[in-house]
């Protein structure tokens, strides 16, 4: 007995559940913590933009994985996905603004 899973693994089961919601939610934390962490005490464009921008993903991925159990498994993936995209943008552009502010 070798303690593994039988199973074979497919990653559509793993996203299907709504797990990159949640590395999704943590990553656009993370760089609001980082645009936050940096001081900007100007609120110019920039740092208003990409804040509203992170926090609208964090929202964004908190709210779909509490409602993933609801949508069918081919959504979840499809959106998941999306919206991974869609934060690793809005991170990159929050730590970049906390960076060269």
């Amino acid at each position: 007995m070798s303690g593994f899973s039988t199973g074979k693994f497919s990653i559509d089961g793993v996203l299907a559940r709504g797990d990159l919601f949640i590395i999704s939610a943590v990553l656009s934390a993370g760089a609001l913590g980082e645009l936050l962490a940096a001081g900007a005490k100007d609120a110019n464009v920039p740092v208003i933009v990409s804040g509203f921008f992170g926090l609208a993903c964090f929202a964004g991925n908190t709210l779909a994985f509490a409602f993933a159990d609801a949508a069918r498994p081919p959504e979840v993936v499809t959106y998941s996905s999306w919206f991974f995209a869609a934060s690793l943008v809005a991170s990159a552009l929050c730590v970049w603004t906390a960076a060269y502010k």
